[in-house]
């Protein structure tokens, strides 16, 4: 069975496609994009506030009670680091998941806020406080 594209694909796509205007995204730089990850029981509303901000942020979304192994996370092999937001209450096993299925399409390093500290996940399998 193919992997589905996570929600907000479509309009990443778009935003990457215009390199010009990289320099005005959330968090970004002429040279290189952030992109965000957002999971847990909010998602839904993270994503429409993220969706509606001016100047636009880069992110896509793991839907709340989805296995994050069933989507293909390909688009963000070119932009590490990814950034994961928990959207609420997120436990830490389900962001290691959503990690590992980053890395696995290829993204070299994931941050994402644990337990009050930063952690950075690798492609290499290791983990380190950042």
């Amino acid at each position: 069975m193919p992997k589905r594209r996570p929600p907000y694909h479509r309009r990443l796509v778009a935003l990457l496609a215009d390199r010009d205007r990289w320099g005005r995204y959330t968090g970004c730089t002429p040279d290189a994009v952030t992109v965000w990850v957002t999971c847990g029981p909010d998602a839904w509303y993270q994503a429409r506030r993220w969706a509606a901000e001016t100047p636009p942020r880069l992110f896509l979304v793991c839907p709340p009670g989805e296995d994050p192994a069933r989507f293909d996370w390909r688009i963000l092999a070119d932009h590490s680091p990814v950034l994961i937001s928990a959207a609420g209450p997120v436990s830490r096993t389900d962001i290691e998941f959503l990690a590992a299925a980053i890395l696995r399409d290829g993204c070299e390093r994931v941050l994402a806020l644990v337990d009050g500290r930063i952690v950075r996940f690798t492609a290499d399998d290791t983990e380190a406080a950042a």
